[in-house]
């Protein structure tokens, strides 16, 4: 007699692991440029890994913010190694971060970024 169990040990994953209002450790994997309706913005991608899944989630920051908008100069001051001095996204990137992720119209965002040190711990 053969026993088919192939899937029993398996499960679905769901869409997105990921819950608003949690806090999670994040690398910062990319920075593109992107358009929005004729408003240039930075797009920051943030990897994580949750239930053994890897998931990306993002930021974007105006590239022109208008009066009460967060600017990219603002926004990578929350970064471990922030520094006037980088003139391009280089240094941000593969540093770890804790990120807190809202939500708005049902996606996942980063609503907000906190340094960690090169051992992981908090700054």
């Amino acid at each position: 007699m053969m026993n088919n169990d192939r899937g029993q040990s398996l499960h679905i994953p769901s869409s997105t692991p990921l819950k608003e209002n949690n806090i999670y450790v994040a690398t910062l994997h990319s920075v593109s440029q992107t358009n929005f309706s004729g408003e240039v913005k930075h797009q920051f991608t943030y990897e994580i890994e949750v239930n053994n899944q890897i998931v990306y989630t993002n930021r974007n920051i105006p590239k022109n913010p208008c009066a009460n908008q967060l600017s990219i100069h603002d926004w990578l001051k929350r970064h471990s190694n922030y520094s006037m001095g980088n003139k391009t996204y280089e240094p941000y990137i593969d540093r770890k971060h804790l990120i807190f992720i809202g939500q708005y119209n049902g996606n996942y965002y980063v609503h907000d970024v906190a340094p960690l040190n090169l051992t992981g711990g908090l700054l």
